[in-house]
């Protein structure tokens, strides 16, 4: 580690240019939808971010019944994931993976939840996210091809059966130097090293002490702004799940289901929102890395929902 070079990451490419982002697929009819989501002949009624801006009381707990109902969407998630997997290679455009996911998870009788989530004036136009390069999170698919040397992190939820499930992954591009390489695997590692912290009775905050601790002696830090949430019923609900260093209260509970998602990035660079309102990316193209699962605390430890 102590060989790594920051401007290898600030200065190895330019500023990722965005390509055009293609008009938004019509959801077929039979799909049901959560109610923030609208389009042409599908159920389902916009709302002003209603989901999040709703005040919750308590955390969900499941019902025995609710968690048969997340394993199952759960595992659409994860097929869809593995489904596609092959595709996500240079050349590709990200709007392509964008169609892909879009056209598999509705054979399943699944909606992409994040496809009109938001604000009113300015709804999601697309069915999942994928953040290249410096993009750190939020970015929209588009007319860009991947290339060698990229990274790009594919996430999505899946919304079935009345429940969400959410997961993302970080892919490499072909060949990358061993700098972003090893960005990628600890990104990956932060994920399964707070998962295996989990269990009833624990603290919420161990999560982030967890991931802070393993990026001690390292260039990389995990950003302090993107949380984990709750998710079932609701795409994003309680409890929080902070990714830095914290001594925030909570205790994990059996049948409670949240993300876990650090971003990790190298050095400390400024973070910035494009006009597009969404894309949040990193200054002079400092490269991050994601990974996600969904997790379901049980009464005697943890099931990974979106895992293998």
């Amino acid at each position: 580690m102590e060989s790594f070079k920051r401007h290898k990451f600030t200065k190895r490419r330019p500023a990722l240019t965005p390509g055009v982002i293609s008009p938004t697929y019509t959801v077929p009819k039979h799909i049901k939808t959560p109610e923030y989501a609208t389009h042409q002949g599908a159920l389902g009624s916009r709302g002003p971010y209603a989901d999040v801006k709703s005040v919750f009381q308590q955390t969900p707990i499941l019902k025995p019944e609710e968690m048969i109902i997340m394993r199952n969407t759960s595992k659409v998630v994860r097929e869809t994931m593995e489904y596609i997997r092959p595709f996500v290679k240079s050349g590709v455009t990200t709007d392509e993976i964008d169609r892909k996911i879009f056209e598999f998870a509705t054979s399943k009788g699944a909606y992409p939840s994040s496809l009109f989530y938001g604000p009113r004036e300015s709804p999601f136009p697309k069915s999942i996210c994928t953040s290249v390069n410096e993009v750190i999170c939020h970015g929209i698919p588009d007319s860009r091809p991947l290339q060698p040397g990229d990274i790009v992190n594919v996430d999505f939820a899946l919304y079935k059966d009345g429940f969400h499930s959410d997961m993302s992954e970080t892919f490499i591009i072909d060949d990358v130097d061993e700098d972003t390489r090893k960005l990628v695997e600890i990104s990956r590692e932060c994920l399964y090293k707070a998962i295996e912290q989990l269990h009833p009775g624990q603290d919420l905050s161990i999560i982030g002490q967890t991931i802070s601790k393993h990026l001690e002696n390292t260039p990389f830090i995990s950003l302090d702004f993107v949380y984990g949430h709750g998710v079932g019923k609701n795409y994003h609900d309680k409890p929080s799940i902070y990714h830095t260093y914290n001594k925030k209260p909570g205790t994990m509970r059996p049948g409670m289901a949240f993300t876990i998602e650090p971003i990790i990035v190298a050095g400390k660079p400024q973070v910035i929102t494009w006009d597009d309102n969404w894309t949040v990316a990193c200054d002079r193209g400092t490269l991050s890395a994601q990974f996600e699962h969904t997790v379901l605390i049980t009464e005697d430890g943890v099931e990974v929902l979106t895992g293998p």
